[in-house]
């Protein structure tokens, strides 16, 4: 079964009562598989960089992210950036998508081949 990789939940401010929450809501992107969250809702590419990127490396390589998963790719776009450079190293370049169609409520699937990414260092 696919996964669904989402660079992280965003998340505001309640106005009534303060609390963090979070402001979309990803659930029918459920049925592409499982939701796995790389990185925390309030994470920060602005105070280490490298940690953040490390942090990404760290998820989708320890979860055997491959050529069958999803990326959905919601919130801060430096995030989004690292997420997708990352899932195109692992994959070969091969990407796999979900996009949300306003008109019908649901998402889709898009794929993109991005070319010859040199992936040979994944496997180490």
């Amino acid at each position: 079964m696919s996964r669904v990789f989402v660079v992280h939940q965003p998340t505001g401010r309640d106005r009534l009562t303060g609390a963090i929450k979070p402001t979309m809501d990803l659930s029918p992107a459920r049925e592409f598989g499982e939701l796995r969250f790389i990185l925390r809702e309030w994470e920060n590419p602005f105070s280490d960089i490298a940690a953040t990127v490390a942090e990404v490396q760290r998820v989708l390589r320890g979860e055997g992210f491959d050529e069958r998963d999803f990326l959905l790719l919601v919130g801060n776009p430096v995030l989004i950036g690292i997420v997708a450079a990352e899932a195109a190293y692992l994959t070969y370049g091969s990407l796999r998508m979900l996009q949300w169609n306003r008109s019908e409520h649901c998402y889709q699937a898009v794929s993109a081949q991005l070319g010859d990414v040199d992936a040979g260092a994944a496997a180490a």
